[in-house]
Formats: structure tokens, sequence, C-alpha cells
């Protein structure tokens, strides 16, 4: 009987880490399509070039911890404790 319950038990961790899984990589889908719709694009100058069609990698990563901490935040919440 030992064996069959380690195997549940083994059985509900792989269960928790796929679906742990899928979640990250549904989140991430979504954290790169707002990515795309709300980061500013624009004509910047660079070493005296011009380049169109592109952002700023600061407002970029500030704008990528922004949303990784409010999603953070979402994931904790919705989790269910034990």
């Amino acid at each position: 009987m030992v064996h069959a319950e380690e195997h549940i038990f083994c059985c509900m961790q792989y269960l928790v880490v796929y679906t742990l899984l899928f979640w990250l990589s549904v989140q991430f889908e979504e954290l790169c399509r707002a990515f795309r719709e709300n980061v500013p694009v624009g004509r910047h100058v660079r070493h005296f070039r011009m380049y169109a069609d592109c952002f700023v990698a600061s407002e970029a990563v500030t704008w990528f911890h922004r949303q990784l901490q409010n999603t953070t935040i979402q994931f904790f919440v919705t989790v269910p404790s034990r």
C-alpha cells in the first residue's frame, strides 16, 4: 500500500508542475502580446543615426518589470492554499 500512496503523491506533484508550466506559458504569451500593444514605438536618434519603428530599451525593461510584478502578485493570489 505504501507504494501506491507514493505513486499517487508523485503523480500529483507532476500534475502541479505541468499545470504551473502551462500557466507560465499562457502568461508569457499574454505578456508578449501586451508588450507589442503597449510599448511605444517611434523614431529614435542614437549616435547621429535615425532609427524608425523602434522602442527605447530602458522603457521596455521598466514596462516588463512592472508587468512581471503584477503577474507574480496575481499568481500568488489565485493559487489556492492547502
